[in-house]
Formats: structure tokens, C-alpha cells, sequence
């Protein structure tokens, strides 16, 4: 070999290896799983696939192996060409070793190891046979370069499934995965096939550079696709999971500890915390950390989720509960924020999810049985997972008990080997209920003396600002922290109500011993009564009633709605906008209540509410009956009517008279049947009466369907039976609760009232505004309505008040509503359009996709301990036969053999048959059938009965049988007169079969022809020839 052979095999060399240290660095292999690939030959992977092919034998699970030749044929081929370009086995053999790799493990699973040979099957038949080449490709350069993408081609093949096998629960998630892998495979099997073409065609350089920039451009069309399909099925899966923004949550506690250095840090160092958080080992994955009301337990869980952030390797998922709010307060709420961090966390999820949100028929997650199932096999696949669960005590009962029990049982589920896997952190008050679910695990009490460095730096940042304000004053620090008692909550309400105050002289005489607050009750009523302190007995009693809707709202007011309540004027049938507050909300309430970014309006803490109740401020049944009276009368006002003009709706809006509909039309019945409590109140139950009638004689629907009425509905409706209208006020009741439930279907032209129509009505008008409007005219139309104004019809949906920025997105919500399940399969069109029913989407993937898993695996189970290897109980018997099976889609599949019933037919013969896998399989055949029984004879006739195939098997099967030994004796007799045997010089043996299968006649040579025929050389002896061929006749 010349100088420059030599340099261009070195830069060839380098090329490989340059290919293979990326796919070193890439795959995620450990030191013994290199070595063992770098070691790995031929022979050694041909010894593994007899072995899976014995051990299937052996368990009566036979399949077809032999779907591996031609990736192990033209790679054995491809690799002697390599030979000549590189002088170290390693490029070959990490050919060897990671396939190896990859069917050691897919055999465990039997459609894993099904998909994978699928995969190597159609890879090797895109892959070029090298025998008739290598000359071609060592003396042109640019062949080089497609060896070298042909390498590389199959590195990412093998890099992307090792990650699929080698993943947690890679069985659990395989179905799922492996198709988002479809895609990936697609692409690599284009690139192949164009490599093939240039080495086949022996390819110009020019046109090497066309095929070059064909597969670049198809390289960065399909990145770009891949980019934008994972970002549409991320959005589908958020959609689908509308999970709570505890993000937003955790910055604002990190803003609100900012004011003290290192806060939270005695925590973190506590030799009991590090058992359970220590990135080294855990020897209790779960803890409980309790405190009184106010100890600062919230901000603390805020440090602990930042610090387990930092840890590198590992998934942080986190919760704050919270009394009160829909979206905060049950079990549902915190499964579906923490898949939603997992998912950012672990982008093998995502495939997972998306097609469980497709096929979920939800269109928001809302069964606990698919969020259980879920978050339990994303906990145990994401490697090692904190989860800090933060106000347990702010949910109700039920959920704390499940919520509790739930995450206990996810641990004790792991194998002792994975113990510290998944560590849950609750943190809440120590009350009874508290002590029963959590006390059995270790746990550890804040108590005054360990938040003392934090709260006494709490307590000079606040001193400061007072004195800033009002000069000196000594011990003021000491005084709040002092008072305290370790209640971050008590001095953040002593310090705010002290800077509040008007005057130093005020101040003074507030820091006097006998009035200094003692407990946190004596704060709330020294910010009560500072707040209604020289007020008229109107506002303070405005003030009241606001308290008491914060507090017993169905869900959180925002402030522009709590601000066109207080604006109406009920018994004129008005909306005054001259009414509202001029104030801020924390102008109005001091420290009691927080305004949150998205405008909602929440008392500072549970101990709040808990206070404004005893203390008599608020009364929970009063209020309600207040804001029933008040949203039934609002839904009486001229504006709410069906047959209002459009010119008047459009003024109505601009004057922000429909500010309070959104919740009025759907919280009107909750409050009414929470108010009646208080029905012994004679003038208000009169004049509740009163305004009902009025309400449902105005939208009573002519067409309305009557609903059965419960016993528990006529009781808590008993305080209106007096009423005329009482039949039909329950209607409106039952039909107003069936609608908000989870079973409620959207608006109907049977419901009881036409309140439907009229939102459709005036949303259609607040929508065409969008367009119109002038940005002032916007902004102002904004202070009323918000700047969402494309909103869901559905009133049990989030979106029926939160709403959407866009039309496309609103319409794109209201579609999953109507047709809910999706199609999971890439590309297909009913992943935009969907399907209206379950059966729909199942018969749509069974005809079009060949996929038939919907409702027989439901989702695959997590391994647990089991006590025993027992199979699983065959459940599904067929009705025609003894024959019982452990999954449904197997008894369907043999209910076909007691029907012949053949639902799979081929596209180009029509030939019928029972799986799917079969007739595709056989599809296949009608593509190039470029091995065929013929070839020409000396005489100038031809041998064989010219039949075509598709595959070198079926040649072969083909010329075992007897009718294939009659097509090869003309051949035979024709080498055997004239003298050659075979492996003589100048015989078939000589001729390069692989350039004649190149070439279209499809022969291999003449040894390995009776070889593939199953006779030998003895056969050919004139003798036995003779003897057998006529035998055969």
C-alpha cells in the first residue's frame, strides 16, 4: 500500500473511532459493560441468539429468529470490509457487544424481544451486501465516508435502544417508549437505504454529494419535527395534567426568606434530617417534621426543596397544601403536580404520559386510579426522587389519610436494595389525626430553640424598617422575638402591625407590656381592630362580609370579582362601580390577607380563618346564604337574559356589569344549599324565597328534562318547601350540581335553566372584542374581566373562569371535551381530530395501527415483593373451548380460531389473515423479489420454475422441497457433465453469487446453493444422483 493509501486509511481510522468514543460517551455504559462489548465476536453473539433460541424452545415460546440474518449477514460482510481500514477489532466489535446486549435483555420480555428483531430485520434489509464491493469502496475515497455513516448509523440505533433497555422499569414502560422510538428507527432505516443506493449504483462523487446533502437535509428536518412533536405532546400532557403552579409557590417563599441569611440552614445540618436526606445513603426514606401553627414550616419545606434541587442525579418533586383551594387541597391535586415535575425532570416520561393522556378520555386528569398507577411507576423509574409534601393538616380527612397511606406504601413497596430510592418528607401541625397517619415514622419537632438564629434575624430586618420609620427604639428586635415563641407567623404579624401604625406616639404606647400580644389570636384581634379602627359601622361591616367570602368561597375570589360584588346594588337591580373599594386589599386587611399573582385574594394562614370563625366574625352558614341571595339576584338582573340585545350585552360589558357572572352562574347553587343551615332566620328565608322564584321564572328552559331527586337533596332544600316554585327551584339545584360534578357533560338543551345560552351569548360578544378593541379600551375592559377571554363552556372546568389568551387554544381545550380520546400513533390525523368514544379510538388503532392493548393492559404494574412466583390465574375462559387465558386480547385472539375469522387482509392479493404481524409480514413479499428459481444453461435454455421471493429463506425452502429438486437437476447435470464438482476451479463456487443477487438473478454460489437446499456433496455422485432425482420424479 502507497503513502497515501496508508494516510487515507489512518484518516478512515480515525473517523471510526472518532464515531465509536462518541458512542462510548454517550450511552451511559459502565466500565464492565464496555469491556464486555469490546470483547464480544461473532461467534460469541451467534452463541447467544442459540441459547435465547433454546431457552424459548424449552418454554414452548418459539420465534422467529432467523428475522436477525440479514443485519448479521451483511454486518459480518461490512465487517471484513473494515478490516481494511482499521487495524483494532473494537470498531467491530461494538457491533456485536451492544447487540448482545440488547437480546439478553429483551428476551425477558416477550414484546420487547418481538419489536427488536422487527427492528434489526428491517435495518439489515436497508443495509448493502460489501462482498462484490470492496474493491469499490477501498479505492474511492468518498465510499469511505458511507462506511463511516453506515457505522455511525448503527451506533445511534444501538445507543438509543440500550437507553431503552437500561432505563428503571424499562419492562412498565417499554410499550410506551418503544413507539416514540418508531420515528428514530424510520429515519435511520432512510439513511441506510440511501448508503445502499451509492455503494450499489457505484455512485460518482457528484452524486456522493447530492445523497450528502439529501441526508443533511433530512437530518435537520427530522430534529426539527422531533423538536416540535415532543413540544406538542409536552403541552398535551401538561393540558391534561392543568397541574397546581407550585413553582410560582416556591419562588415566593424564597422571596419571603430572602430577608434572612442562610434561613432554614440548622435544619439541613440536623443529624436526624441527614439520615433521611443524605445524597450518600438513606436510612429512613420517610420523616415527619411537625410544629405548632406559624413555626415557619412552610418556609422551611421551601429550603429543604432548594437543597434537595442541588443534589446532582437525583428528581425533586414538592407540594404545598392548601385549606381552601380546589386545586391545592386533595390527593388528585398533588399526584398531578408531582407528574408534572417528574415529567420536566425525566424526559423518558413523556411518551408514557402523552399517550395515557390520549387515551384517557379525560380531558383533565381526574381519576385516581390512572394518577395512582402513573405517579407510582414515574416514582419508580426516575432513579432517586424526594418528595416534600408541605400542609398535610390543610387538607380534609379522607385525603389526608390517603395521601399519607399512599406515599408509605410506595416505599415499603421498594426492594431492600433500593431503599432511599424515593424519600417522602411530610411536614404539617402535630395534631391527633396528624400523630395516627405519620407517627409511626421517625420524626422531628421544631421547637422554639431551633428557628432562633432565623428568627432573630426575621426580627432586625423588621426592627429596622419600624425605625426607620419612627426613630429608635431599644430592644424592639428582642421584643418581637422575644414575643415570638418561635412563631414565624406571630412576628410577622407583631412586626407588620407595629409599622403599620400611624404615629410614634401610637407605636409606644402599643409596645407597653400589658398590651403586647401574647398569643396569635391577640394578633389578629389587635389587626382587626386596627383595620376597622375609626371606620364607619358600612365599611367596617363591608369589611366583615369580604372576610367572610374569602373565607368560604368554593374556590379563590380574585380581586376585580370580590370588587363588582360590593359594586352591585340588589335591590335596584344596579352595578355601581362607585361603591367599590379605593383601597388595596392590603390597605383594607393589613396582614391578614395576601393578593397573589394571578389577582386571587387569600387569608394569610389557616389560623385566620380558624379565628375570624370562633371569634364570631365570620359565620360560615350566614355567609353563604349572603352570596346565594346575592348571586341569584344578580343572575335576575336585566343583563342576564337570553333575549337581551347585542348592543346592549357589548354596552354591558364595556361598563363591567357582567364582572361577577362567571361566578355567580356557577357557585350559586353551592352556596344555597351550604346557606340553608340557616333557615331559621325568617326574614332572610323569605327574601330568599322571594328572589329564587323570581330567578326561575325569569331562566326556567320550556325544554328542561326532569332529573330524579335524592333524599339528601330534599333535605337540604327542606327550608324552601313552602315555596310555589319549589319543584322546580330543586331542579335547578340537581341539574346546577350534576353539571359541576365530574360527570357533568356541558351544556344541554334539556338542563333545568337557560343560564348555558346566555354565557354562550355573551361570551361570543366578550371574544369579538379581542379583535376590535383599542389597546386602551382593552386595558380598561382587562380591570373588569381579566386579559382571558376565550373561556371553556363546561362549568365543571377550570377553564370556564380561568379561560385562554387564544382562540386556538380555547378551541383546541373545547375539542378534547367533545372528542377526548386520542390516537397516540405520530403522524396519524386523529391525534389532532380524536375520537368521540373509547370503542371508537380502540377500533381505530386495531384497524389502522395494529395496536391492541386499550382496556386489557390498562398499564403495567411496577414489580413488588411477592410472596410467592406463582403464575397469574387465568381468568378469561372461552365460551367454545376448555382453554382458559391470563390476558383478554389472547382469548380474542383465539376466539378467531373457532370463527376463522381473518379481519387483516393484504393490500396487493387480498390474502386474508388473523394477526396483523402476519399480514404485514407477508406485504413485505410483495416488494422486490429479488431471489429467484431460474438460470440460464449453456444450451442457451434455463434451469428452474422462475418463481420470485422476497426473502433468501424462502428461496431456500423453496428448493428443499421436491418440486425445488426437479428445478435444480438440469443445473446439477449440466456441472456434472461437464466434469466440475463443486469447489472446482472455474465452477460455480468461483462466481461472485453476491454481485449476481446485485444484479437481479438472485443465485448464491453452487456450494452454498445445495447447502441452503439441504443435500451435500455425496448427493451429486452419479450414482445417487441418478438414483435420487428419479426417485424424486
Amino acid at each position: 500500500m502507497n503513502g497515501g493509501n496508508t494516510t487515507s486509511g489512518s484518516a478512515s481510522q480515525c473517523e471510526f473511532l472518532i464515531a465509536l468514543d462518541r458512542f462510548k460517551t454517550t450511552s451511559g455504559l459502565t466500565q464492565r459493560e464496555e469491556a464486555e462489548f469490546r470483547m464480544t465476536s461473532l461467534g460469541d453473539l451467534q452463541s447467544c441468539i442459540r441459547t435465547i433460541q433454546q431457552d424459548q424452545e424449552s418454554k414452548k415460546r418459539l420465534m422467529y429468529m432467523k428475522r436477525l440474518d440479514p443485519f448479521l449477514q451483511t454486518m459480518e460482510q461490512y465487517g471484513k470490509v473494515l478490516d481494511v481500514f482499521v487495524n483494532t477489532s473494537e470498531v467491530v466489535a461494538f457491533i456485536w457487544g451492544p447487540m448482545k446486549f440488547i437480546l439478553l435483555i429483551a428476551r425477558t420480555f416477550s414484546d420487547a424481544l418481538h419489536s427488536v428483531l422487527d427492528a434489526y430485520q428491517d435495518i439489515g434489509e436497508q443495509l448493502p451486501l460489501l462482498r462484490g464491493y470492496q474493491q469499490f469502496c477501498v479505492s474511492n475515497a468518498h465510499m469511505k465516508t458511507v462506511l463511516v455513516l453506515i457505522y455511525q448509523d448503527i451506533l445511534e440505533f444501538h445507543r438509543e435502544a440500550i437507553k431503552h433497555f437500561k432505563q428503571r422499569l424499562w419492562m412498565q414502560l417499554f410499550q410506551a417508549t418503544w413507539r416514540g422510538f418508531t420515528a428514530k428507527i424510520q429515519h435511520l432505516k432512510d439513511n441506510l437505504r440511501r448508503h445502499k443506493q451509492l455503494i450499489e449504483s457505484h455512485a460518482t462523487v457528484v452524486q456522493f454529494e447530492e445523497i450528502q446533502k439529501l441526508r443533511e437535509n433530512a437530518r435537520c428536518e427530522f430534529d426539527t419535527h422531533q423538536r416540535a412533536e415532543t413540544e406538542r405532546r409536552r403541552l398535551r400532557v401538561i393540558q391534561w395534567l392543568a397541574p397546581c403552579s407550585v413553582e410560582s409557590l416556591q419562588n415566593q417563599h424564597k422571596e419571603t426568606r430572602s430577608i434572612c441569611k442562610d434561613s432554614g440552614r440548622w435544619m439541613i445540618d440536623d443529624p436526624r434530617f441527614q439520615k433521611w436526606f443524605s445524597p450518600n445513603g438513606c436510612l429512613s426514606p420517610l420523616l415527619w417534621i411537625n410544629g405548632i401553627p406559624g413555626a415557619g414550616k412552610t418556609i422551611l419545606a421551601s429550603v429543604i426543596v432548594d437543597e434537595a434541587c442541588s443534589v446532582a442525579r437525583t428528581s425533586t418533586t414538592f407540594f404545598y397544601c392548601k385549606h381552601g383551594d380546589p386545586s391545592r387541597s386533595t390527593f388528585i391535586d398533588i399526584a398531578k403536580s408531582l407528574l408534572a415535575q417528574l415529567l420536566t425532570q425525566n424526559s423518558h416520561l413523556l411518551q408514557l404520559l402523552y399517550e395515557k393522556a390520549s387515551i384517557s378520555g379525560e380531558i383533565e386528569l381526574t381519576s385516581k386510579v390512572i394518577a395512582k398507577e402513573l405517579l407510582r411507576t414515574a416514582l419508580h423509574s426516575s432513579g432517586t426522587t424526594y418528595v416534600i409534601l408541605d400542609g398535610l393538616d390543610e387538607c380534609d380527612r379522607d385525603n389526608r389519610k390517603e395521601v399519607s397511606a399512599w406515599f408509605q406504601s410506595i416505599v415499603d413497596e421498594l426492594p431492600s436494595k433500593d431503599i432511599g430510592a424515593i424519600r417522602c418528607l411530610f411536614i404539617s401541625q402535630d395534631d391527633g389525626v396528624a400523630r395516627k397517619d405519620l407517627g409511626a415514622m421517625p420524626t422531628i419537632r421544631i421547637m422554639p430553640s431551633d428557628n432562633k438564629s432565623d428568627l432573630a434575624s426575621f426580627a432586625t430586618f423588621w426592627c429596622e424598617h419600624i425605625e426607620e420609620k419612627f426613630g429608635k427604639r431599644q430592644d424592639l428586635a428582642n421584643i418581637i422575638h422575644a414575643r415570638a415563641q418561635g412563631m414565624f407567623l406571630f412576628a410577622k404579624l407583631l412586626a407588620e402591625y407595629l409599622f403599620n401604625l400611624p404615629s410614634r406616639a401610637f407605636l409606644l404606647e402599643e409596645l407597653e407590656p400589658s398590651k403586647l400580644p401574647v398569643k396569635l389570636d391577640d394578633c389578629y384581634s389587635r389587626i382587626l381592630h386596627r383595620i376597622t379602627e375609626n371606620k364607619n359601622s358600612k365599611l367596617t361591616d363591608e369589611i366583615w362580609k369580604v372576610l367572610g367570602w374569602v373565607a368560604c368561597a368554593p374556590r379563590p375570589l380574585r380581586w376585580r370579582e370580590i370588587q363588582a360584588v360590593v359594586s352591585l346594588d340588589i335591590e335596584n337591580q344596579d352595578v355601581n362601580y362607585g361603591r367599590q373599594f379605593l383601597d388595596s386589599p392590603k390597605d383594607l386587611f393589613a396582614s391578614l390577607v395576601e393578593l397573589q399573582p394571578d389577582g386571587t385574594v387569600e387569608l394569610i394562614h389557616g389560623t385566620a380563618r380558624d379565628y375570624l370563625i370562633r371569634s364570631d366574625i365570620v359565620a360560615p352558614t350566614k355567609t353563604h346564604l349572603s352570596l346565594a341571595l346575592t348571586s341569584v339576584g344578580y343572575l335576575g338582573f336585566p343583563e342576564i337574559d337570553v333575549t337581551r340585545s347585542k348592543d346592549d350585552t357589548e354596552n354591558d360589558f364595556l361598563e363591567g356589569r357582567l364582572a361577577f357572572y362567571d361566578y355567580a352562574s356557577a357557585c350559586w347553587a353551592i352556596h344555597l344549599q351550604a346557606g340553608l343551615a340557616c333557615h331559621d332566620e325568617t326574614e332572610n328565608l323569605v327574601s330568599l324565597i322571594e328572589t329564587l322564584e323570581a330567578f326561575i321564572d325569569l331562566h326556567w328552559s320550556k325544554a328542561a328534562k326532569r332529573l330524579a331527586i335524592s333524599k339528601t337533596t330534599h333535605e337540604s332544600l327542606e327550608a324552601l318547601s313552602q315555596s310555589e316554585s319549589y319543584e322546580k327551584i330543586a331542579q335547578a339545584v340537581v341539574w346546577s350540581r350534576k353539571q359541576l360534578s365530574r360527570s357533568g357533560q356541558g351544556p344541554s338543551d334539556v338542563e333545568a335553566l337557560d343560564l348555558w345560552q346566555v354565557t354562550s351569548q355573551m361570551r361570543t360578544i366578550l371574544e369579538s372584542f379581542h379583535s376590535v378593541l383599542a389597546k386602551d379600551e382593552k386595558e380598561k375592559l382587562q380591570r373588569y374581566y381579566g386579559s382571558k377571554w376565550f373561556k371553556c363552556h363546561r362549568v365543571n372546568c377550570f377553564f370556564y373562569h380561568e379561560g385562554f389568551s387564544t382562540k386556538s387554544a380555547r378551541d383546541y381545550h373545547k375539542e378534547r371535551h367533545e372528542r377526548p380520546y386520542m390516537c397516540i400513533v405520530e403522524g396519524c390525523h386523529m391525534t389532532t381530530f380524536g375520537c368521540v368514544t373509547e370503542n371508537a379510538l380502540k377500533t381505530h388503532l386495531f384497524e389502522y395501527h395494529g395496536i391492541d392493548f386499550l382496556g386489557d393492559t390498562d398499564f403495567p404494574e411496577p414489580k413488588r415483593p411477592a410472596a410467592s412466583s406463582s403464575k397469574h390465574e387465568a381468568s378469561y375462559r372461552c365460551k367454545l373451548c376448555p382453554k382458559k387465558f391470563t390476558r383478554a386480547f389472547n382469548l380474542r385472539s383465539h376466539l378467531r380460531t373457532h370463527s376463522d375469522e381473518k379481519p387483516f387482509s393484504c393490500s396487493t392479493c387480498e390474502e386474508r389473515f388473523t394477526r396483523q404481524s402476519d399480514c404485514n409480514r407477508h406485504e413485505k413479499g410483495h416488494g422486490e423479489r429479488k431471489f429467484k428459481c431460474s438460470g440460464p444453461l449453456d444450451d442457451g435454455t434455463s434451469w428452474g420454475c422462475s418463481a420470485a421471493f422476497g426473502r433468501a429463506d424462502k428461496l431456500a425452502s423453496h428448493l428443499r422441497s421436491k418440486t425445488g429438486q426437479q428445478c435444480i437437476r438440469p443445473l446439477i447435470m449440466q456441472e456434472l457433465q461437464n466434469g466440475r464438482q463443486p469447489g472446482d476451479e472455474g465452477g460455480l463456487l468461483d462466481l461472485d453469487a453476491d454481485a449476481l443477487l446485485s444484479a437481479g438473478n438472485g443465485l448464491p454460489t453452487f456450494a452454498e446453493f445445495l447447502q441452503l437446499c439441504g443435500l451435500n456433496k455425496s448427493m451429486i455422485e452419479p450414482a445417487k444422483l441418478s438414483d435420487n432425482l428419479n426417485g424424486s420424479s
